[in-house]
């Protein structure tokens, strides 16, 4: 059985040792970097399950070492901090541990966010929430941070329609609704990719005056790439 990959960055060793030290013990695969560029040529050559963060560090602001490694990866990114350095600036971190970190609330965290599912998929694409791709028949495209969490916004809600209000709440972060352009735009380039006829979309659709639907609405979830595409995924 293959063992799940985890990176820690961290530039404190005695964090970074005592965190390896409980992952080790309980069978994870455990990969460290104490340097920022290290650390996302890391995530590009060994494509960790998961991220532990030092985020109180002399060499780097925790926040932007987080937006740098989102850019790269879609795992889910635990940050180790204290309270203070723990705000809730951003959406790039999935969990937050406060120091001393004790091994129970360490695996008990790591245990959860591995048990995610990793693909959304409906009859027509599917996506991998890892990798940030999305597999429309045979044919993989790799789509921004953005455009990948907006299009997760829309599957994970298939059916409903998400008003721009929330599109730009959960995506953007933001209540600021006095140009949505930006939302139009990467509307449009998402179509680009999984419709097949981008100019009369059938998948992604606008109602005006509300939003935006998905419209299949029979949407699944699994930690294993869905029929017919476990091989391709796999690659």
């Amino acid at each position: 059985m293959l063992r799940h990959k985890i990176l820690i960055v961290a530039s404190r060793k005695s964090i970074g040792d005592s965190l390896q030290k409980i992952l080790k013990r309980n069978r994870f695969a455990v990969l460290f970097e104490s340097d920022i560029k290290r650390a996302s040529q890391s995530v590009r050559e060994h494509d960790p399950d998961l991220i532990i963060l030092d985020m109180v560090s002399p060499k780097w602001s925790g926040w932007d070492v987080a937006r740098r490694l989102r850019r790269v990866t879609e795992a889910p990114i635990v940050a180790v901090g204290n309270v203070d350095s723990l705000s809730t600036e951003g959406n790039e971190i999935d969990a937050q541990l406060e120091t001393p970190v004790t091994s129970r609330k360490l695996l008990k965290q790591v245990r959860t966010l591995l048990a995610r599912p990793r693909y959304l998929y409906s009859d027509v694409l599917t996506l991998d929430l890892k990798r940030r791709e999305v597999w429309v028949g045979g044919s993989k495209h790799q789509m921004t941070p953005k455009e990948f969490a907006l299009l997760k916004a829309l599957m994970s809600n298939a059916g409903t329609v998400l008003s721009r209000k929330t599109i730009m709440r959960t995506v953007w972060n933001t209540d600021f609704l006095a140009d949505t352009r930006t939302l139009d735009v990467h509307i449009r380039w998402i179509r680009e990719k999984i419709e097949e006829y981008p100019g009369k979309p059938s998948l992604v659709r606008t109602v005006r005056g509300v939003g935006y639907l998905f419209v299949p609405t029979e949407v699944s979830s699994s930690n294993t790439p869905p029929e017919p595409l476990i091989e391709e995924v796999a690659r």
